[in-house]
């Protein structure tokens, strides 16, 4: 009977061995695993059309954190819903850093609270990597407009309130909510025309249609540059490398005004801890790059690196800022 008893524990001990040892080498090969990561190519979606200011970014950052990491990141574009389709995405994709995405200011913060049915929450359903390029935004005027300064502008418009109009990319948009924060910090009063995108805001400002905007300075520096609309300032901290002698809104107003649209890599929640780390310092690493920061400082934006802990602060902080904005502003929910 004991013998009978000492060999049936014998079998049940062993069965818990090997069970114990299955567990034990999964987990050695999934810690390995992310040990060595990547194994294999990096999607990064971008939630917006080819050709555009995130698109043309997330190709100059895509090439040079591919480099770093030893494997190819592929961009992929996913537009519409204001970023929200591509965002969304990225959400639902597996948390293993295989599927990344560029997440910023309108796609993260605006789409979100401005929808009535947001597709993601992102202070719960975003794991936030790293912050990476900041985007000022610049004030351009219609030729129509025969105006040849920052003051010349806001005294015509101060003298016909409400007549004046200007462009965004849509309704609660960064392009939307900025420029009602710019108006209310200059004391004008104008009628909102909402488009598409940026290339209906530009056609539209070189053909006259509309009076002004405030535009992300990729978007508009060349027409800038050959002299076919004017700028008068920018809402970005400090002036910037591609428009030096264009002060910002806040020289020229003697106030805070600060309006960039930050924009980073993102994840879906769930990825692991030792994942955001070497994606945290290979970022940090390609935005030293020469050619990476040349390649954003020439479309007019700024190469920056903010870990994962300071971005999703920042993010969350903006969610709360931009809101009370736009309901300052009287924009409704869509």
């Amino acid at each position: 009977m004991l013998k009978s008893i000492s060999s049936s524990s014998c079998a049940t001990a062993a069965k818990f061995c090997m069970m114990v040892s299955a567990v034990s080498l999964i987990g050695i090969s999934t810690s390995h695993s992310q040990e060595n990561f990547p194994q294999h190519p990096i999607r990064l979606i971008v939630p917006y059309a080819p050709g555009g200011t995130t698109d043309l970014l997330s190709r100059i950052v895509a090439k040079g954190l591919g480099k770093e990491l030893g494997q190819p990141v592929v961009v992929e574009n996913r537009d519409g819903a204001a970023g929200m389709i591509g965002t969304g995405a990225v959400v639902k994709a597996k948390p293993d850093g295989y599927t990344l995405g560029m997440g910023g200011t309108t796609s993260l913060t605006l789409a979100p609270y401005m929808r009535l049915h947001p597709l993601y929450d992102t202070r719960k359903d975003i794991a936030m990597i790293s912050g990476i390029i900041t985007g000022p935004f610049v004030l351009v005027t219609s030729p129509r407009l025969n105006v040849n300064s920052f003051e010349e502008f806001v005294k015509l418009a101060k003298s016909k309130p409400g007549e004046l109009n200007y462009g965004s990319s849509g309704v609660g948009g960064m392009h939307h909510v900025l420029t009602e924060k710019f108006n209310n910090t200059v004391g004008i009063k104008a009628l909102h025309v909402p488009f598409k995108g940026g290339s209906e805001n530009t056609s539209n400002l070189l053909a006259g249609n509309i009076d002004y905007m405030l535009e992300s300075v990729s978007s508009i520096l060349p027409m800038i540059q050959d002299g076919r609309v004017k700028a008068f300032a920018v809402t970005g901290e400090k002036r910037i490398k591609a428009l030096p002698d264009v002060p910002t809104v806040s020289e020229l107003t003697s106030t805070d005004f600060v309006g960039d649209a930050l924009i980073g890599v993102i994840g879906p929640k769930g990825l692991p801890g030792t994942t955001i780390s070497r994606l945290n310092a290979a970022l940090e690493k390609t935005m030293k790059q020469e050619e990476v920061r040349k390649g954003i400082e020439n479309l007019g934006s700024v190469p920056v690196f903010i870990p994962s802990n300071q971005f999703g602060v920042r993010i969350f902080d903006e969610i709360d800022t931009w809101g009370k904005i736009a309901n300052q502003a009287g924009i409704q929910k869509q």
